[in-house]
């Protein structure tokens, strides 16, 4: 690759984009292998071949068809990582349905703000747990809402446990399918389109109300193949452990749908993350590779139990996260996750929902100062540009505005048609929001969101660019940029916590950190010392910030 002068990366590639649908690609793949592990989720006790899943996947298709359920319906799911998650996702991909992902943490609120938004025609919820009665939630939001045209007509099914009313049971949804239903199927796999609507995945909401992104078969096939594609997944097979939340867009897109891709085995852990049960299944499932985010390779790495499992099978990791000014693995991280985890293949990617999901990713032997400084690099088939307020394309390492264009965009916001076309310039360029830079190599720093750029003087200062400089020291266990009032002016302070039995002054700060990022020269510091202190409150309500 030639050197590049202004922040322009198109990803050229002469493997062409898959042009096929979820439903087809799971049928092709159970032909392939049909006796060969699909999925296995570790906590439920289920192991399912490709035969099996397709057989199992199929009997729900049928379900829902027979229940009245259409190709372009919603259905939403509400529930933490389980098998009649992965199973209802490939069931609504055979019928052409539209599959909505509800995160399990959402409460009333947000649960009726989320079915308002999509209007879905029916729901999955997970059974009752320690942390959640989804079952009680979804009634008492229903009753207290009677007579409403959205959620009063909800087809309810619940995957497990007593129902009541008109609330159907998972089990015999799968059985309600008979030979009129079973053959409609088999017509719809032959009409379904590669660029119909699949999924609606929620955005993080970090900016105001989450949005509801929609995309098509083609969309998510696609960034699963290639993001595994930089990873040799296309030529060797691998048992992958999936700890992350799979009603996320990375969980569902790249983790679900990579036994499809790639006729690899999907290790599910248990319904939320637990350290243990991570490397538990490593160790018992003899898992090759892992996806995760640094906090979470770092909580099974410091378990004072770690020594007890064999995680020698694992080579490969694919480390995620929006690593502003950096890719949120610093040096010292990447290689006690190298010795620890036996990691010899290691790329960063950073998630988008919007870009479905990934938006950048590393290559296989990035160098250490790739890895542990930028969010990789811009995909296959896809065109990125770094540009000024005016619109301009800029020169290399100058931070911009970040447009994208190309397959992995969403179709649009679900029922907002003025912010998908605020989001879109008029030839076609999705405006992330997000500040980056690029460099000659075509290597990503993401600076931070447009909403968080707080002016000082005559520039402006992204916190996390500040905040990852500051802890990047050995004696700092923690860092946090915030806005005080001094004198009826804004200045910055950087609250820093020491590790146990630290010391460090001011000047020793200042004199670590103004060679790295001159900002820190405008800020004003607040040493810790190494206790927990209450929370700080930002003036802009947008961030908050835990100093621990």
């Amino acid at each position: 690759m030639s050197k590049l002068t202004e922040s322009y990366n198109h990803g050229v590639d002469s493997t062409p984009l898959l042009e096929k649908t979820i439903g087809l690609l799971l049928q092709e793949t159970a032909e392939k292998n049909p006796d060969k592990e699909a999925v296995v989720f570790c906590a439920e006790g289920i192991r399912k071949t490709f035969s099996q899943l397709l057989q199992e996947t199929d009997a729900l298709a049928a379900g829902l068809l027979a229940l009245g359920f259409q190709p372009g319906d919603r259905l939403a799911v509400w529930s933490p990582n389980r098998y009649e998650w992965v199973l209802t996702q490939y069931a609504t991909a055979r019928v052409g349905m539209i599959l909505v992902a509800v995160s399990p943490m959402f409460g009333p609120e947000e649960l009726k703000y989320a079915l308002n938004k999509v209007q879905p025609q029916g729901i999955v919820i997970a059974p009752k747990s320690p942390k959640k009665d989804f079952h009680k939630v979804l009634m008492s939001m229903v009753k207290s809402d009677a007579g409403s045209s959205s959620l009063s007509q909800l087809k309810i099914i619940s995957m497990e446990g007593e129902t009541e009313g008109d609330v159907l049971k998972f089990e015999d949804v799968t059985k309600r399918g008979g030979e009129q239903e079973v053959e409609r199927l088999k017509q719809l796999q032959q009409t379904l389109q590669p660029d119909q609507p699949i999924h609606i995945a929620f955005t993080s909401g970090t900016t105001g109300p989450p949005k509801a992104p929609a995309f098509s078969h083609r969309h998510v096939i696609n960034n699963c193949y290639f993001t595994g594609r930089r990873l040799n997944y296309h030529e060797e097979d691998h048992r992958l452990c999936v700890p992350m939340p799979i009603w996320r867009a990375l969980g569902m897109i790249v983790c679900n749908l990579n036994p499809l891709v790639f006729g690899h085995t999907a290790v599910y852990s248990g319904p939320d993350f637990n350290p243990l049960a991570v490397l538990a299944a490593i160790d018992k499932e003899r898992c090759t590779s892992v996806y995760g985010n640094s906090p979470m390779l770092m909580a099974l790495v410091k378990q004072p139990t770690f020594g007890d499992y064999d995680v020698s099978s694992l080579k490969t990791a694919v480390i995620g996260g929006q690593g502003i000014g950096g890719s949120d693995l610093p040096l010292p991280m990447l290689q006690l996750f190298r010795q620890k985890l036996h990691l010899t293949n290691v790329t960063v990617a950073m998630p988008m929902t919007e870009c479905g999901p990934v938006a950048f990713q590393g290559v296989l032997g990035d160098p250490e100062e790739k890895l542990t400084s930028t969010v990789g690099r811009t995909l296959s088939h896809v065109e990125v540009k770094v540009v000024d307020d005016a619109g301009c394309t800029v020169p290399v390492n100058t931070p911009g505005h970040f447009l994208t264009r190309g397959y992995y965009i969403m179709l649009h916001y679900w029922g907002d048609q003025e912010k998908t076309d605020k989001a879109f310039t008029a030839d076609g360029w999705f405006q992330t929001g997000d500040f980056i830079s690029m460099d000659e190599d075509g290597y990503v720093q993401l600076l931070g969101r447009e909403s968080e750029r707080i002016k000082v003087g005559d520039s402006y200062i992204f916190p996390k660019e500040v905040e990852n400089v500051l802890r990047s020291h050995k004696q700092v266990k923690d860092g946090q940029i915030v806005e005080l009032s001094v004198s009826g002016e804004t200045k910055l302070c950087a609250c820093v916590v020491l590790e146990s039995g630290a010391s460090l002054s001011e000047t020793d700060v200042l004199d670590f950190c103004k060679d790295k990022v001159m900002s820190i020269l405008s800020v004003i510091f607040l040493i810790l010392g190494d206790k927990i202190v209450d929370p700080i409150k930002m003036k802009k309500t947008h961030r908050y910030y835990q100093i621990t």
